[in-house]
């Protein structure tokens, strides 16, 4: 009977023990009653915002994008940035960014990149680029892309650059040449460029076979001049076949743009 009581006793005592050691816990918990450890507090989070400018005439000028981080602050990290190009050329429009770390020290919520675009009298239109964010070191992304777009300030019609299109009688050998007209409308005042390629049509034109196939090419307008004369060359044959079409395309405009749909069609009359 003793050692029942004795027993009873040791286990009151234990508990008493654990009473308190709880009750000296939650009293040195922090006052507002926060028992998350700090550890488990969410990484700073990466956005980046659109920006426009006016282009200007000469010279460069610094469209800023400016890159926020947001949360928890207190410790540094970082954040890769970059731009490729959209309707705006890297080199001719803006100067191009390769892939760089942009680092925040503790306490920093925001950093400015300097993109530089680049000025000229050409009239033209609104056109665009894009600023990338990725790999980011001790944090997140939420916004990964942005939009740089530049103004144009220059009076005048912006060129555009539109294919012609074109017939041959095949032939019954060797290879006759098929005559494009490439025209250039709106301000001529300045020179500029433009590439052509052919591409094949399922079931008609093939590539190698009924045509020579062009890769991209350059024609060069000098100021003033509005038409460009290029030449594809077709292939004889004396098969008895359909009339067959091929498409004559543009692309990589300079000092211009491209016509809504910026293509041309080769129809190669059978004479068989």
């Amino acid at each position: 009977m003793n050692s029942s009581r004795s027993a009873r006793a040791r286990l009151a005592s234990i508990a008493a023990m654990s009473f308190a050691v709880a009750s000296l816990t939650l009293t040195t918990s922090p006052a507002n009653g926060d028992v998350s450890d700090a550890s488990l507090a969410p990484p700073p989070t990466y956005t980046i915002d659109d920006v426009t400018i006016t282009e200007g005439d000469t010279g460069n000028q610094a469209l800023l994008f400016v890159i926020a981080r947001t949360g928890d602050l207190a410790a540094a990290s970082s954040v890769t940035f970059e731009t490729s190009e959209g309707s705006a050329a890297a080199k001719r429009d803006f100067t191009a960014w390769r892939p760089k770390a942009i680092k925040f020290k503790a306490g920093q919520a925001s950093a400015t990149v300097k993109v530089k675009i680049k000025g000229d009298k050409v009239p033209e239109y609104e056109e665009f680029f894009y600023a990338y964010l990725s790999a980011p070191v001790d944090s997140v992304l939420t916004d990964t892309y942005a939009q740089g777009t530049i103004l144009n300030n220059d009076p005048g019609e912006p060129p555009v650059y539109t294919m012609g299109s074109a017939q041959l009688v095949e032939g019954d050998a060797g290879q006759t040449n098929m005559l494009f007209t490439i025209h250039r409308s709106g301000d001529l005042n300045f020179a500029g460029s433009v590439k052509y390629y052919t591409l094949g049509l399922f079931g008609h034109a093939e590539a190698g076979e009924d045509f020579v196939n062009k890769k991209p090419t350059k024609v060069s307008f000098p100021a003033g001049v509005a038409d460009k004369v290029v030449k594809v060359a077709i292939k004889g044959d004396v098969e008895v076949e359909i009339d067959e079409y091929f498409h004559v395309a543009l692309t990589d405009p300079v000092n211009g743009d491209l016509n809504f749909f910026p293509f041309g069609y080769g129809l190669i009359l059978n004479d068989d």
